[in-house]
């Protein structure tokens, strides 16, 4: 959460009264800027009372992250659960500025809540402000998610429209069929004149030896590499379908 989004002073009915019960019932505490002074595993000595300056209180993720749950600022306190719960913090606790801060030991905090209505009201104006920015917070982290979820829907469907087009395309390729060679007469011509012509050393006329019926009758013979000419006038083909002779 933003600084300017959770630094919000606490106003109770009496403030310098509350700062002066505080101050005689605490440990006065002087951070300088950028210093941690609580980390994870920690058990705070008793609750921190923010008089000047500023604190971060966030979490590392495993890729190194910071995630902030607050800043607090002046008039806030920080350290009311695991207090209560006698238990470890679970944040780092930064100053990002240089601070003051009031140390109230435990047995103190139990004293001051149990006498002083003031107190408890600062209590619980610091929990309830703080619990309303958690909520907002996490309000955003699931509309963060919601977006996130959208968008990998989005490119999952991108992903398998982009499929179906391969798939579509590969099966049409499947459904080929390649062109019948043409048959000898063409290629008989040029076997002819390959062969009348010393000039020529080489030629790639293999198309007739791919037929699997050869519609003409005579002219060259292709088997394999090897063409053998027949002693036919012209070419030699004859016999050719779809033909009328004059």
């Amino acid at each position: 959460m933003k600084w300017e989004d959770s630094n919000v002073t606490l106003s109770v009915s009496n403030p310098n009264e509350l700062q002066s019960l505080i101050a005689k019932n605490a440990v006065m505490l002087k951070i300088p800027a950028k210093t941690v002074f609580l980390e994870p595993g920690s058990k705070p000595e008793g609750v921190y009372y923010i008089a000047s300056g500023r604190t971060r209180h966030y979490m590392i993720a495993q890729d190194g992250s910071e995630k902030i749950l607050y800043t607090l600022s002046a008039g806030w306190f920080y350290g009311e659960t695991p207090c209560a719960l006698h238990d470890a913090t679970r944040l780092f606790s930064k100053a990002e500025v240089p601070s003051i801060l009031y140390c109230i030991p435990n047995s103190k905090y139990e004293m001051l809540l149990d006498e002083s209505p003031l107190f408890r009201e600062a209590i619980l104006l610091s929990y309830s402000k703080k619990m309303r920015i958690l909520r907002q917070e996490i309000a955003n982290e699931e509309a963060r998610l919601a977006a996130a979820r959208g968008s990998t829907a989005a490119y999952v469907a991108k992903l398998q429209g982009l499929y179906q087009h391969e798939m579509d395309y590969l099966n049409g390729l499947s459904s080929l069929v390649a062109p019948a060679p043409k048959g000898p007469d063409p290629v008989a011509a040029a076997a002819h004149l390959a062969a009348g012509r010393s000039v020529i050393t080489r030629a790639d006329l293999d198309g007739p030896s791919l037929c699997s019926v050869d519609p003409y009758e005579g002219g060259p013979v292709f088997d394999e590499a090897a063409i053998s000419m027949t002693g036919d006038p012209g070419i030699g083909v004859g016999n050719l379908p779809c033909a009328e002779w004059r």
